[in-house]
């Protein structure tokens, strides 16, 4: 069997070609000897005829049936002839003899016989009688079978050698030194240089294919190193144009940064020293007038940190299921004092489906939509919030690249302010980018919102133009999960501090941070121990009499973290762990503290959520 090269293909095709050749001529020569047989046949036939005319003509007019007889066998013994009869000018039959076909003669065409009458007259007169011949064609052409199978066993042979022929010079001139090639090639290791190879001196195709495959493999491989260098040039272009970028954004994200905490550490500072002259002249209204000034700078500066760790999806977030306009009404007196008594706010709150997302998270976006709209208002105007559900359909979502269909939660934010240029929509959304002059605005209020809404599968739409005003719509898909907590865990839950009891130990590394912490649980019926490090805390705890309840701790401190902690003390005590950190959820997690079923709060906290934590914690 021929193997599938280029030999065997150019051999195959050969032997194809020669046999349609061979079937053509074949057929031509074998209709020509057809044709020429049954000429010599009719040619024989006839002069037999001629031949024994004279003899017919005697019988037919002596009538002598002897004679007609002796006629008829004579002419049978012919090798074309089967059957001879003779007949009177009456079709009186005077003599016949009929020679039955041999079965043993080979029938391929199947052939009828064919009859042959020839008039008989005396001197040339009218017809007397006529004389009939019967041929067996398929007989007849016996010897032209043979032929013609010897012509094409012949023919076959003579493809066999021409095509086995062709098959070794193919072999011998094209195929081995092609493969011969193919493998030099193949060999080649990556990036190298061709080697010289034998064939490129030939001066035929082989050679000039030989001599172009070298050319192009050393054309490509010094095409290969150019474009690798430029490749290395460009990733280093782009590594020094994305720190140049990173600068940029970091000092305009510090620069705003640093406006925002200078403004709040201006109100903390200034406030405190109006406290302490009022406690002087024991001014008590105006001292709550200053603490409630302390307080909302401190959630300002808490809130702007959030944001930041929102922004670079290090938070550390707690799913609930969560109710929009709950969440909307209780951020109400926030939202009250972040806008002026000149701007008008406006709820149209509608009761809504639950949702998945993070109860501070709900916050964030609320205060960061309200601020922009504040900010765009120029202490006029009004700003509208609403809630509602939404069922949405493909023609909706036809028109919003982000949309899905589905069922969603709508929570609107729209202002009556100077709206938002075209060019500015396409950009909003993207980090630091921001229209508020240099130092007034981080560039992350909307970044920070759309990451939020993005991680819960939500999208965001914004309608506006210029001088009319703006309207953010958020949509939150409904919750179909069933999470612990609900709305009415994580919204105004009020723990009373008498029914906060047991004992607790407290590890905190920041002496400010421990001592606020004490003083905070003070208010309860907590029996309280601290401690300023895990190992004086390890200390502490056997001198405690009896198992105390809970473990207050930090998570990041020198020489053992909190987990390490909460695990030496699990070896001695059984108690519950609350753990507390101001770090990014990255950091923490490395500590295991992220895992299911742990306690944790984030600094910084409020009395009410360091009591609801640690209650929770308590009786479970």
């Amino acid at each position: 069997m021929f193997r599938k090269t280029l030999s065997a293909n150019l051999a195959l095709h050969i032997i194809v070609a020669t046999f349609l050749l061979a079937i053509i001529f074949s057929t031509i020569n074998t209709y020509s000897e057809y044709t020429s047989f049954k000429a010599n046949i009719y040619q024989s036939v006839n002069e037999l005829l001629l031949s024994t005319q004279e003899t017919a003509s005697e019988a037919i007019y002596k009538l002598d049936e002897s004679i007609a007889q002796t006629l008829v066998d004579g002419v049978v013994a012919n090798k074309y002839v089967v059957k001879s009869t003779l007949y009177d000018e009456n079709k009186v039959v005077l003599a016949t003899r009929h020679e039955p076909a041999s079965d043993e003669v080979w029938r391929p065409l199947g052939l009828k016989n064919e009859t042959i009458v020839k008039n008989i007259d005396v001197l040339n007169q009218d017809a007397i009688g006529s004389h009939e011949i019967i041929i067996d064609m398929e007989n007849s052409l016996a010897d032209f079978y043979v032929l013609v199978l010897n012509s094409i066993l012949i023919k076959f042979v003579e493809i066999m050698a021409i095509a086995l022929t062709v098959y070794i010079i193919s072999v011998k001139l094209v195929a081995r030194p092609v493969e011969s090639l193919s493998r030099i090639i193949a060999n080649i290791p990556p990036g190298e240089k061709a080697p010289v190879i034998e064939l490129t001196n030939q001066k035929d195709e082989l050679g000039l294919l030989a001599r172009s495959t070298v050319n192009y493999i050393n054309e490509s491989n010094k095409f290969a190193h150019e474009l690798e260098a430029k490749q290395q040039e460009r990733l280093e272009l782009e590594a020094k144009l994305r720190h140049s970028q990173k600068m940029d954004a970091i000092g305009q994200l510090a620069g705003g940064i640093a406006h925002d905490f200078n403004n709040i550490m201006t109100v903390v500072l200034g406030n405190i020293s109006l406290s302490k002259n009022f406690l002087e002249t024991k001014n008590h209204d105006k001292i709550s007038t200053s603490l409630n000034a302390i307080e909302d700078s401190a959630l300002r500066a808490a809130k702007l940190t959030k944001q930041l760790l929102v922004f670079s999806r290090k938070d550390v977030i707690e799913p609930a299921l969560i109710d929009i306009q709950e969440s909307v009404q209780a951020a109400s007196k926030l939202i009250d004092r972040l806008v002026p008594e000149t701007i008008q706010l406006i709820y149209h709150l509608n009761k809504v489906n639950i949702v998945t997302i993070d109860k501070s998270q709900v916050e964030l976006i609320l205060m960061n939509l309200v601020v922009n709209a504040r900010d765009a208002s120029e202490d006029d105007g009004n700003i509208v919030i609403e809630c509602s559900n939404k069922t949405l359909d493909d023609k909706f979502v036809s028109e919003y690249a982000n949309a899905r269909v589905g069922e969603y939660v709508l929570l609107s934010v729209s202002d009556s302010g100077t709206g938002i240029s075209d060019v500015d929509l396409l950009r909003i959304f993207e980090p630091f980018y921001t229209t508020k002059e240099v130092g007034k605005g981080t560039g992350l209020g909307l970044s920070t919102v759309y990451s939020i809404v993005d991680k819960w599968n939500g999208f965001i739409v914004v309608d506006s133009e210029v001088g009319v005003g703006t309207a953010f719509h958020v949509y939150l898909p409904i919750s179909k999960g069933d999470q612990v907590k609900t709305t009415a865990d994580v919204i105004n839950k009020v723990i009373e501090p008498s029914s906060i009891k047991g004992t607790v130990l407290v590890c905190e590394d920041d002496d400010n941070v421990r001592e606020l912490t004490v003083a905070l649980l003070s208010s309860t019926e907590l029996v309280i121990h601290q401690a300023a490090d895990p190992f004086k805390a390890i200390e502490l705890s056997k001198e405690i009499k009896g198992e105390f309840d809970l473990l207050l701790t930090d998570v990041i401190m020198p020489g053992m973290n909190g987990k390490e902690l909460s695990d030496a003390l699990a070896e001695m005590h059984q108690f519950k762990t609350v753990y507390v950190s101001g770090y990014s959820a990255e950091v923490i997690a490395e500590k295991g503290v992220l895992d299911e079923d742990i306690w944790f709060i984030k600094k910084p906290f409020t009395k009410e959520e360091l009591f609801e934590v640690i209650a929770r914690a308590l009786n479970k």
